[in-house]
């Protein structure tokens, strides 16, 4: 018999270019599906910096050590949730003066161990 649980397809407003606001939000509904006892959460698209934003050319990063990564995925392990979300971000930083690497978008994962 399968295994069911909870999900959460969170749709939020994205402010382009204000990454703080955007992941506090993120934070925040992450926060209340725990408390409807969902135990996957997946986010929207480009969400720190929006999908249309310049931003998204010049200031994604690294992942998984990049800001956005780290607080989402700390967020959802705080409340014992797996989690997806399609972040921009860079495979490495560019050279001083040089034409910035092209973002890539990369789904991030919690454990499977989360999901019952």
């Amino acid at each position: 018999m399968p295994t069911r649980f909870k999900m959460a397809l969170i749709q939020m407003s994205v402010t382009g270019g204000n990454q703080a606001r955007n992941l506090a939000r993120a934070q925040e509904m992450i926060a209340e599906a725990a408390g409807h006892g969902s135990r996957l959460v997946v986010l929207p698209e480009t969400l720190d910096l929006g999908w249309t934003h310049p931003s998204r050319q010049t200031d994604a990063e690294p992942i998984p050590d990049g800001k956005p990564y780290r607080r989402l995925a700390q967020a959802a392990a705080l409340r014992k949730l797996a989690s997806g979300e399609a972040l921009p971000g860079r495979a490495w930083p560019a050279a001083p003066g040089a034409f910035p690497p092209r973002p890539f978008r990369c789904a991030t994962r919690g454990s499977p161990k989360l999901i019952p």
